[in-house]
Protein backbone atom coordinates (compact mmCIF):
# COMPACT_ATOMS: atom_id res chain seq x y z
CA UNK A 1 0.00 0.00 0.00
CA UNK A 2 1.12 3.89 -1.05
CA UNK A 3 0.55 6.22 1.11
CA UNK A 4 0.31 9.97 -0.62
CA UNK A 5 0.56 13.18 -0.40
CA UNK A 6 -2.83 13.77 -0.01
CA UNK A 7 -4.00 11.01 2.51
CA UNK A 8 -1.85 13.47 5.19
CA UNK A 9 -5.22 14.74 5.50
CA UNK A 10 -7.10 12.03 6.98
CA UNK A 11 -5.07 12.92 10.31
CA UNK A 12 -4.80 16.72 9.81
CA UNK A 13 -1.53 16.65 9.48
CA UNK A 14 -0.18 19.87 7.70
CA UNK A 15 2.18 20.12 4.74
CA UNK A 16 5.16 21.43 6.49
CA UNK A 17 5.13 19.30 9.32
CA UNK A 18 4.88 16.12 7.07
CA UNK A 19 8.21 17.44 4.67
CA UNK A 20 10.09 18.03 8.27
CA UNK A 21 9.34 14.17 8.84
CA UNK A 22 10.43 13.57 5.24
CA UNK A 23 13.89 15.72 5.87
CA UNK A 24 14.27 14.07 9.14
CA UNK A 25 14.04 10.21 7.70
CA UNK A 26 16.13 11.23 4.71
CA UNK A 27 13.64 10.61 2.10
CA UNK A 28 13.20 12.65 -1.13
CA UNK A 29 10.49 14.74 -0.60
CA UNK A 30 9.80 15.74 -4.46
CA UNK A 31 10.01 11.88 -5.35
CA UNK A 32 6.77 11.45 -2.80
CA UNK A 33 4.56 14.30 -3.91
CA UNK A 34 4.84 12.69 -7.32
CA UNK A 35 4.85 8.53 -6.37
CA UNK A 36 4.04 8.65 -2.86
CA UNK A 37 5.93 6.66 -0.56
CA UNK A 38 4.90 2.62 0.51
CA UNK A 39 2.99 2.29 3.76
CA UNK A 40 5.97 -0.16 5.55
CA UNK A 41 8.44 2.86 5.25
CA UNK A 42 6.45 4.77 7.58
CA UNK A 43 5.59 2.06 10.01
CA UNK A 44 9.49 1.19 10.15
CA UNK A 45 10.02 4.88 11.65
CA UNK A 46 8.52 3.58 14.38
CA UNK A 47 6.95 7.24 14.79
CA UNK A 48 3.51 7.18 16.69
CA UNK A 49 2.20 9.54 14.08
CA UNK A 50 3.51 7.70 10.96
CA UNK A 51 1.68 4.61 12.24
CA UNK A 52 -0.95 6.93 13.02
CA UNK A 53 -1.07 8.18 9.33
CA UNK A 54 -0.50 4.27 7.64
CA UNK A 55 -3.63 3.55 10.08
CA UNK A 56 -6.26 6.37 9.02
CA UNK A 57 -5.08 5.31 5.32
CA UNK A 58 -6.11 1.82 6.19
CA UNK A 59 -9.15 2.73 7.37
CA UNK A 60 -10.02 4.74 4.48
CA UNK A 61 -9.24 2.23 1.76
CA UNK A 62 -11.06 -0.36 3.60
CA UNK A 63 -7.93 -2.44 4.12
CA UNK A 64 -8.52 -2.71 8.01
Amino acid sequence: MRIYFEDRKLVGFCRSGLEKFFIQQGWDWQAFLKNGRDAQDFLNTGDAMAIQLVNAVKKSRNME
